[in-house]
Formats: C-alpha cells, structure tokens, sequence
C-alpha cells in the first residue's frame, strides 16, 4: 500500500512504479489485480464532471489489451486521452486510443499499470509480473501473482503519471504528450481536501483488506474443496463413493436421461475365507480398474459399498433391451478378462451386473435388485434387466 513519503525511485527508470514507502508491494493474483482495475475504471466513469480525464494503462502484451480494448473504445469516445503501451503491434487500435509498442526486453514490459486522472478523482496501480502462478484461483491466468502497489491520493497518483509520462511521451505525438500532461497539470492544480485525503487513506485500507480478505476466501475455499474430495473417494479403490454419487443425483445439472448399473463382485466372500482379506482387495482393486478404463468421460464410477460398484451413464442414447444388455455383457467380459495384482493373478474375476434404466435424481434400487438376482440365480458372471423390463424387450421407456 502506498504512504505519504513519496519515493524518489519513481523519477527513474527503466521500471515503473506508483510511489512506495516502508511498506513493499503486495502479491496479489491476476483475477485480483481484474477485478481493482475494473473497479477503479468504473469509478472514473461515474465521475459527474464534463471535463475529460488522462487513461493509462500498460498491459505487456497485445493480446491482454484486445481483451479490454472496448472498455479503453468508450472512453475514448467520451472524449478522455488514453494511452496504451504494451509488446506487440499497435496497429488497429480503437479510434483515440493512443499506443506505445514495447521491446520484448524492455522492463515495462513486466509492468501492469493503471492511471486514472479526471478533475479531483486521481489513482493509480502498478504491479510487477512475479511469473510465478499461486494455485489459488481456477484458471492458470487467473493465479497469475504479481508484486503490486495502489493509490488513491492524488498527489501521488499525479507523480506517477508523470513518471510514466516521461517514459511513454518520446514515442507519442506531441500533441497527445501534452494533453496528458495537460491532465496531470490540473489534477495536482486543484486543492486536496482534508476530507479527500482521509477518504483516500480509508479506501486504501478498505482495499487491502479486501484483497486480504479476499486470498483467505480462497484458501478456505481450496482446503474445503481437498476435504470435500478426500471425503467423497474410496481410499481402497480409487473411486467416488456413496456420498459423491449421492452430490452427483442432488445437482440440477445432472442430465434427464440415466442408465444404472449395478456391479456386484462373484464369490467375493470366498476368495476373502480362502486367501485372506488382502486377496479380496486386490480383486476390487481390479474390478475398479476395469470400471475406469471401460468408462467415458461423463460417466460416474462408484464404490456403492462392500462387493458392489454403481456405474451411471449419462445420456446413454439406447432405445431397446437388447442395447443395455450387451453394454453390460462387454463389460462382463472385460472384467473376467483380467487379473489382481500379484501375488493374486491366478485368481479369477467375474462380476453380475443389474441394469436399468434411471431417472435424474434417485437410484432405482429395487429394479436393480431384482435384476441382480435374476443374473445371480441364473449362474452369475452375465448381464441382466428387471424382470418387468425384459418382459418387454423391444423398448427401455
């Protein structure tokens, strides 16, 4: 955060920076740095004066302005001076929007700067890329960490205008050099308040303390996402459990259309009274391994409890008994065509799989019960349908 003891460093190059005091700039995350710019750019915006403002802004790269370049359009048609600098071609810029093209090597190049001068509203940020990314937010860009300092005093926002002024203005035209150092010039002209310069202070802390605020949210965020995680998946298998599935069934997003398989592990209880408890592991083990490896992307693949797993498959697309019985064969086979782990690869596989189709937000247990059993008395090792559904082969719905 900025302080009342202006730094000389900014009267020099080749870096640019607002005026610092004791306190070091502030890491802070792209999405953060986003959203204070946004903020302040509003605020210069609402500003209920006719006379226009200075705009500066330095961006690093071209393709980080075209992002913003409407928003840097409006004001420009609004009659405000905007300058622009970054790495890249300059060419085809909105219509008075003044840019500097920046040397890949060159030091401003790493600077994210923002200067707002209109009438008495004065602030200014900049931040130094870190080319680090923190983790913290969901996009790659978005944790982007630079080193960052802000304003809202108008001296000091005059002061760095003026630093970077000295900088930009050999490239620009010389008319547009100096209508901004036009603005400049009337900013620091109008008398500071004493209520203005408590106000700044106030909003320089408020801000601090919503970026604060803000990387505490986040981490609270994250750690409750790892729990939430840890707590919906089968330590033994590797797969989501009865409590994602039931998180999976709960959410508005879950498609319309279902088909549940219900895969039950042959004879589970005799490997574990005949080999031991780490045997039986080792066969779920492969039979989750299969599950994933036969699975799209999409479908949801659980440890239901015990010897059974619950395959969803969202949207399945099939329209007669016979489709979801040879989907639930193929997979079948596939599990009796592998093996556990050794020492357990002698040890054979067969599953039972119930099928039916299911609606968005309940299992249809009974159905796949029933249809389980029907597979079991039949001989195990196979596919089967509820015993209502096979009775009518020729549709699912």
């Amino acid at each position: 955060m900025l302080t009342d003891d202006a730094d000389p460093r900014i009267q020099r190059g080749p870096r640019l920076r607002p005026v610092s005091g004791p306190d070091d700039p502030r890491p802070m995350t792209k999405r953060t740095l986003l959203l204070m710019s946004h903020a302040m750019e509003q605020a210069f915006d609402a500003v209920d004066d006719d006379v226009p403002g200075l705009v500066v802004g330095l961006f690093q790269r071209r393709e980080y302005f075209d992002v913003e370049a409407n928003r840097y359009a409006k004001l420009a048609r609004a009659g405000h001076t905007v300058l622009v600098a970054f790495t890249g071609s300059v060419d085809g810029l909105p219509p008075g929007v003044h840019g500097t093209q920046l040397a890949a090597d060159d030091p401003r190049s790493e600077e994210w700067v923002l200067i707002l001068l209109r009438g008495d509203y004065a602030t200014s940020l900049a931040a130094t890329d870190r080319h680090e990314s923190s983790g913290d937010e969901a996009t790659l860009q978005g944790s982007r960490t630079f080193d960052a300092s802000w304003t809202f005093r108008r001296r000091f926002a005059a002061e760095h205008a003026r630093a970077v002024l000295s900088e930009l203005s050999p490239d620009l035209p010389t008319t547009v050099a100096e209508q901004a150092l036009a603005h400049v010039a009337r900013t620091e002209s109008i008398p500071v308040s004493d209520v203005e310069a408590r106000l700044a202070i106030a909003a320089e802390h408020l801000v601090r303390a919503l970026e604060v605020g803000g990387r505490q949210n986040t981490r609270l965020r994250k750690e409750l996402a790892a729990s939430t995680a840890l707590a919906e998946l089968d330590q033994l298998t590797g797969l989501s459990n009865r409590h994602y599935l039931e998180r999976f069934l709960g959410d508005q997003d879950t498609p319309a259309d279902l088909l549940a398989m219900l895969v039950d592990v042959d004879d589970l209880k005799t490997v574990n009274d005949s080999f031991g408890h780490a045997a039986g592991d080792a066969v779920l083990a492969a039979v989750a391994r299969v599950l994933r490896e036969c699975s799209r992307v999409g479908d949801v693949v659980v440890r239901w409890g015990g010897d059974e797993f619950m395959v969803l498959i969202p949207d399945p697309g099939m329209t007669s008994a016979a489709s979801l019985l040879a989907l639930g064969e193929r997979l079948a086979v596939a599990v009796a065509a592998t093996h556990p782990e050794p020492p357990w690869d002698g040890l054979s596989i067969s599953v039972s799989i119930g099928i039916s189709p299911a609606p968005r937000t309940r299992l249809p247990l009974p159905q796949l019960d029933a249809a389980l059993y029907e597979v079991k008395r039949d001989g195990k090792g196979h596919a089967g349908l509820p015993p209502a559904l096979a009775a009518h082969p020729s549709r699912v719905r």
